[in-house]
């Protein structure tokens, strides 16, 4: 039998924080200093363009989790939301079939991403 050991795990109880961006967007060390899990609420309202959210640096979310969540879809598939990381290299690409509801989730270690889930709608209900 395998066993699972724990190490450095950090984590903060502060509770959900939620923000709404429309457009480009680098989220910050300040967004995430008062939360413990960040619900960023992705509102495609008005895009004419694909846009990039740009995730903070690892170290900067350590025990932390962040939550990219569409709330209204653009109407185009050509009109994409990119997850980038602070490095600017692409960690999540939210397209073609994701509708208002769909999510994805990602946590930090203070060394790695981790991609976490990602739910392209949440069938019957509305946010």
């Amino acid at each position: 039998m395998t066993k699972l050991r724990y190490t450095n795990i950090a984590s903060v109880d502060a509770g959900i924080k939620v923000l709404t961006k429309v457009g480009a967007y680098t989220i910050t060390a300040a967004d995430m200093a008062d939360c413990s899990h960040l619900m960023l609420h992705v509102d495609g309202t008005g895009a004419s363009a694909a846009y990039n959210i740009t995730m903070p640096a690892v170290g900067d979310f350590t025990g932390k989790m962040i939550t990219f969540a569409i709330v209204v879809t653009t109407g185009s598939s050509s009109y994409k939301v990119t997850i980038k990381n602070s490095a600017g290299s692409t960690l999540h690409l939210m397209t073609e079939g994701y509708t208002a509801g769909a999510n994805v989730t990602f946590y930090s270690d203070g060394t790695n991403y981790h991609y976490l889930k990602t739910a392209r709608s949440w069938e019957g209900s509305s946010l």
